[in-house]
Parts: C-alpha cells; sequence; structure tokens
C-alpha cells in the first residue's frame, strides 16, 4: 500500500502577525504519523511543505494521484472567499479546499487547522483552473503499519475533509500548536492508551473529530470542529490504530 503525506505549515501567509503555532502542528503531526498508532508512516512517504506555491501544490496533488491513499494536513491562515473556502499557502497564493479534493482521484484524507470567518464579500481570487483528468516505541511496527494499510483497502469513502471550526468561527492558535490539532492528536493518543481486548481496533479521522469536540469544547474558546458533507457516510480511512501487545 503507497501512501503520501502532504504536511503544510503557513503562519506568514498573509499581512497578520505570524501564527505561532503550525510548524509546531506539523512537527506534532509527524510525530504522530511515524508512531504505529498513526501508522507507522515512512519518512520517505512525507512531503513537508511551508508556504507552497499553487504551482507546488498541484505538483504534491500530482504525485498523490500516483499512491493508494493521501493525507493531507494544513495549518495556517485560511477563511471564505464568497462562499467558497480557502487556504492561504503562501503569500499571495491561495487555494480553493474544494479544489484540492476534486482534483485527487484516489482515497484521501484533508485535515484544515485555519479560521474560516469570512475574508471578503466579492474577491478575484487567484485559483488554478480545474483540469480535465483522464481515465511509542514498539516491536509490532511492521504489525501496526500492516493493520492501517489494511484499513484503507477495507474503506468505502474516497475523500473525508475535516475542518478545526465551524464556518464563520477562528481557529485558535498557541505557541504549542493550534487547538484543534492539539487536541485531535490528544484525542487519538488517549484512545490508544485506553484500548483493551484481544482484537486489533481502528479508529477513524471522523471519529476521531467527534473524540475531539468535547475537549475543544472545555477550553472555552467557542470553537467547534466540523466534517465537510463531502466526507459522506461510508467506511473512512484510519487515523489510529491499535493492536494487543503480542503474546496475548
Amino acid at each position: 500500500m503507497s501512501r503520501l503525506a502532504i504536511l503544510i505549515h503557513s503562519e506568514n501567509a498573509d499581512e497578520n502577525s505570524p501564527l505561532p503555532g503550525p510548524r509546531r502542528d506539523i512537527e506534532n503531526f509527524t510525530s504522530f504519523l511515524l508512531s504505529p498508532m498513526g501508522g507507522a508512516w515512512d519518512p520517505r512517504e512525507f512531503a513537508t511543505e511551508p508556504h507552497p506555491t499553487i504551482d507546488r501544490m498541484l505538483e504534491l496533488i500530482d504525485r498523490a494521484n500516483t499512491v493508494d491513499y493521501t493525507l493531507i494536513v494544513f495549518s495556517g491562515h485560511g477563511g471564505y472567499y464568497g462562499r467558497k473556502m480557502s487556504i492561504l499557502l503562501s503569500y499571495g497564493d491561495s487555494m480553493l479546499v474544494d479544489d484540492i479534493y476534486r482534483r485527487i482521484k484516489t482515497k484521501a484524507t484533508i485535515v484544515i487547522d485555519a479560521c474560516r470567518s469570512t475574508i471578503r464579500e466579492d474577491v478575484d481570487l487567484r485559483t488554478p483552473q480545474m483540469a480535465q483528468v483522464l481515465t511509542e516505541g514498539t516491536d509490532q511496527s511492521e504489525n501496526y503499519r500492516a493493520l492501517f494499510d489494511d484499513s484503507i483497502a477495507r474503506s468505502t469513502q474516497r475523500t473525508t475533509v475535516v475542518y478545526g471550526c465551524a464556518r464563520g468561527e477562528d481557529a485558535v492558535d498557541t505557541p504549542t500548536g493550534g487547538l484543534f490539532i492539539s487536541n485531535l492528536l490528544n484525542a487519538a493518543s488517549e484512545w490508544a492508551s485506553s484500548r483493551r481486548g484481544d482484537r486489533p481496533q481502528v479508529l477513524t479521522g471522523i471519529d476521531a473529530v467527534f473524540r475531539a469536540e468535547p475537549r475543544m469544547k472545555l477550553s472555552g474558546f467557542g470553537q467547534s470542529p466540523a466534517v465537510d458533507p463531502v466526507s459522506g457516510f461510508g467506511i473512512h480511512p484510519p487515523f489510529a490504530v491499535w493492536l494487543p501487545a503480542a503474546g496475548r
């Protein structure tokens, strides 16, 4: 099973003060993915991109269409231009979220930790045109990876898109990372540490969001994660996996 993790931090993409958390978000997400519970990803499967241009993003999407599964994580500035949610990749370059997931033709999970308030009601946003598309340590890391791959193969939903806040909300950022990504990763870790039994278990990205939401409400910032309707109701790809200890 071939994979690609596109990890984007874009803290300096507009004229506002640089965000303190995006770089830390990507560092934390990288550590999570390398861990057994995160799927024991191979470092060669990572494309870590600070402030990519649109052209670079299109190259990465082309690469995503050559693998079986892609995870895209974005932490940085974002917002709505009219009715369209956009992420600010680099200064002067933005990309619509629906443009990203429509271009990806293989299974993918997209995690976005960015504000979803309105930037401008009417704007001529520079975005690419749609092109026509032709037809913790453990000695069980390999087993964890195999379980993650098997769960990808069993998933029926092609695209999962989750946001760190609801439309109209701002995403809270801190020097230790964004409120959403921090709680998302912590929720997955708590899920894995609380597992019991003698059978493998899988946490999907949607389930991880639902587990992160109560933690975020307790913070008192009024930020609620959201699942894009495009995600559908099929079997979603894995976000975290768990295996009983060897010998049980």
